[in-house]
């Protein structure tokens, strides 16, 4: 994932109301099977997208950063450490950007130096971290709706970015695959409205917050999916990448570690939230996170 992938909200992104003032007009002029292929060669679409990337700077954040840490823990923000849910100080692993090969900028060399640190060090053994949650999927404009329940927008794609590795070492012996075996993962959870539900306030770690919702309100979590797992025993950060759509149903393979994604994008509502969660299981296992994306995309 390069350095460009971050700024990514900066370029336009239209709204499900001018996506269809833009088709209306385009109708004017052109036919409707231009007009369609128009919009779709040209990727018009809505998008909610929302990132955290560790030792972004502070120009990156703006108005987005999170700030529910205490005034005391101000000098936490730039020191080589974070704490993990267990509030244990862990120090930042300076790791290797396996894209120096490929001749990049130097400008852009990755700096690993601070890290989001899952460890499941400690009993339970099985430990998580809330990284990122989205806005809400909105509803499709009441002008394009074919009834009064039409109100779920066309979801082309959900998208899931990590820069990530596991401790660099154990797993079993026998195993045929890279990530079979591999007991660090990231979840993604739907988040879904529940005026009869009590509060729910997820706690965001320190870090550079694009776009990020948080959750503080009556909400359920309505189910949680497997997005990818990390490479076994493997110390380099590595950058994954995965598609979702109606059609994804993957099987599981050892050889990509990614989930299945069966019946994510079916699952969203207009009012819904994606969260993403970094988890780890089992003595000696830890997610080290760097960087963590997620980009929805809509149309009518």
């Amino acid at each position: 994932m390069d350095s460009s992938q971050i700024h990514s909200t900066k370029l336009f992104s239209p709204s499900l109301d001018q996506i269809v003032d833009v088709r209306v007009l385009l109708l004017t002029k052109l036919p409707l099977e231009i007009v369609d292929t128009v919009i779709v060669e040209a990727d018009y679409r809505a998008r909610i997208w929302a990132g955290v990337r560790v030792d972004a700077d502070d120009d990156d954040i703006g108005d987005s950063w999170d700030n529910s840490h205490d005034e005391d823990e101000d000098e936490e923000e730039h020191s080589n450490t974070l704490r993990t849910p267990h509030n244990r100080e862990v120090e930042g692993h300076t790791g290797s950007n396996h894209d120096d090969d490929s001749g990049g900028d130097a400008e852009f060399a990755v700096d690993h130096s601070r890290v989001i640190v899952v460890s499941a060090e400690y009993q339970p053994f099985n430990t998580t971290e809330k990284l990122l949650v989205t806005k809400a999927i909105p509803e499709k404009p009441e002008r394009v709706r074919a009834s009064e329940d039409d109100r779920i927008p066309r979801i082309e794609r959900v998208v899931f970015c990590f820069e990530s590795h596991d401790q660099g070492w154990g797993g079993e012996s026998g195993l045929v695959g890279p990530y079979d075996g591999s007991f660090t993962w990231f979840e993604a959870v739907i988040y879904r409205p529940d005026e009869n539900g009590g509060p729910i306030i997820e706690k965001i770690p320190p870090g550079a917050f694009i776009n990020n919702e948080g959750i503080s309100g009556k909400y359920k979590p309505v189910g949680s999916w497997v997005i990818q797992r990390n490479m076994r025993a493997d110390g380099e950060y590595r950058e994954y990448e995965i598609v979702w759509t109606k059609e994804s149903n993957f099987e599981w393979d050892g050889t990509v570690g990614c989930g299945t994604g069966k019946g994510f994008v079916e699952a969203l509502e207009p009012g819904d939230k994606i969260g993403i969660i970094a988890r780890a299981q089992y003595p000696g296992w830890v997610n080290n996170t760097w960087n963590a994306e997620v980009e929805v995309v809509l149309s009518c």
